[in-house]
């Protein structure tokens, strides 16, 4: 996970990291150069609590725990 990324076991509240491609990729091993932690993200928020699946049928549900 990436560095300062809490314990999601630990963590009670709806949290996930997401994908946020990069526009550059300096280092294949580096994986937090696309993955992002972001509280209140779950399978209806997939960017956060602001953000929603409408639009997005077609899409996969990923989750990360």
């Amino acid at each position: 996970m990436p560095p300062g990324t809490p314990n999601p076991i630990m963590n009670v509240e709806a949290c996930s990291l997401i994908f946020e491609p990069a526009k550059e990729i300096e280092n294949l091993y580096d994986i937090t150069q696309w993955w992002t932690w972001s509280q209140g993200a779950d399978w209806k928020h997939p960017h956060g609590p602001q953000s929603s699946i409408e639009g997005k049928g077609n899409h996969p549900v990923a989750c990360f725990l």
